[in-house]
């Protein structure tokens, strides 16, 4: 005797085949026994047949990446690969064969096609050469160590090759992106109390006058349909340095007019820059957290610090207003932390403290929030004890922060 081993099979479904050579099967339950049976086996193994067609297919391999947002409410990409009507996840576990039924004149045939499995492997690292990371089997987002910060960003940068080798879709949406280059084109004109900037945007053969963009750049909508019909990711760039020329300029059908007062955003956005311009004016722009913030910013977090970090670099005060609970002390202290962080090393020997003033209630929140957040020192002054000047001194020499109620300014305003 000779003992056979057949790797993929369970024993069940050859122990009947032990004592008879052949195995019966009511025609209503045809159906049921290939899928059941016959299908696992083909999965894994040549075989041949009389009466039931088995035939083999060669399809191609497509690449999806798809934009969706995780359960941390980032943008990732799902990856998958779809040959025909199939799609599959990047995962190998369970064989390169694919089996399925069909029917033809009424009877049941079997097909099988093999994925392209050296290509998946390929396309997977193209990815991760390209500075993506892996989060999870189907998963995919910048890596630490990508200059691009955002999704939007690195599609942008990566559009020549994402174009030759995957399709762009939106999961929530199915809208297919169209990956051409997009490029713009420039004419400045000056008035004696304006200038006047013509752009228009060129997308293949769409030519598309920039002012049409402006809806979308103000509101932050990154999808926009061409007039052939299809549809482009606005590059991140766009939202921060174009928002103020819209904001404050005055768009007609094709064009966009400023007053000379404006003249640092004319500079910003335009190719011919006025190298006798005393302004300096720096569009919005994405600015990175602190590493040593002991936190993660959600996204409408990272656009108040940014806001923040821009009127700060202008000298410009500002407003931060949001509703209760949703994170107005922990981007103040993202700004203050960065603030501290970029301060030379002998600026640092003697601190600069920051006063914030608040309402007696929220001093031990505040108190928390920082300790909690931030490795910043931290002093609640409360105006008693020693000699209020010599305190007052001592305390804005020795810690980042100080903390204070209205009522104790207004004691100790002298």
């Amino acid at each position: 005797r000779e003992l056979v081993v057949f790797h993929d099979i369970e024993a069940s479904r050859l122990i009947p085949f032990t004592n008879k050579t052949t195995v019966s099967v009511d025609a209503s339950l045809t159906e049921k026994y290939i899928e059941k049976i016959v299908l696992p086996i083909i999965r894994h193994h040549d075989i041949t047949s009389r009466g039931l067609n088995i035939a083999e297919e060669h399809r191609a391999c497509e690449a999806l990446l798809a934009l969706e947002e995780s359960v941390y409410e980032e943008t990732v990409l799902r990856l998958s690969f779809r040959y025909g009507d199939k799609t599959f996840t990047p995962d190998f576990s369970s064989g390169n064969k694919f089996v399925y039924t069909q029917e033809e004149n009424g009877k049941t045939a079997v097909c099988y096609f093999f994925r392209d499995t050296a290509t998946e492997r390929r396309l997977m690292q193209q990815l991760k050469d390209a500075n993506l990371v892996r989060i999870n089997e189907s998963h995919f987002k910048p890596a630490e160590s990508a200059q691009e910060k955002e999704l939007s960003e690195w599609i942008t940068n990566h559009r020549e090759s994402l174009a030759g080798n995957f399709q762009l879709t939106n999961a929530k949406t199915q809208t297919v992106y169209c990956l051409d280059e997009i490029r713009m084109e420039q004419n400045r004109t000056d008035g004696v109390d304006w200038f006047e900037l013509q752009i228009t945007v060129v997308v293949g053969d769409c030519r598309i006058p920039f002012t049409r963009f402006r809806k979308h750049i103000l509101n932050g909508i990154r999808e926009f349909m061409l007039p052939d019909g299809r549809i482009i990711l606005l590059p991140e760039e766009w939202f921060y340095k174009y928002a103020d020329l819209f904001e404050y300029g005055d768009s007609s059908e094709k064009t966009i007019r400023l007053k000379p007062s404006l003249m640092g955003i004319v500079n910003a956005v335009s190719e011919d820059k006025d190298p006798d311009s005393p302004i300096s004016y720096t569009p919005k722009k994405k600015y990175d957290t602190p590493q040593r913030l002991k936190a993660q910013l959600r996204r409408y977090q990272q656009d108040g610090f940014n806001w923040m970090m821009h009127l700060k670099e202008h000298h410009f005060g500002g407003c931060l207003a949001d509703d209760m609970g949703l994170g107005k002390t922990l981007q103040t202290l993202t700004l203050l932390l960065h603030t501290y962080d970029r301060m030379p090393e002998e600026e640092n020997t003697s601190i600069p403290a920051s006063l914030i003033v608040m309402p007696t209630s929220l001093l031990q929140n505040w108190r928390r929030e920082v300790m909690r957040f931030t490795p910043l020192t931290v002093y609640e002054y409360t105006g008693n004890g020693q000699s209020k000047q010599t305190k007052c001194n001592l305390l804005f020499n020795d810690y980042h922060l100080i903390l204070t109620s209205y009522g104790i300014m207004r004691n100790n305003v002298e």
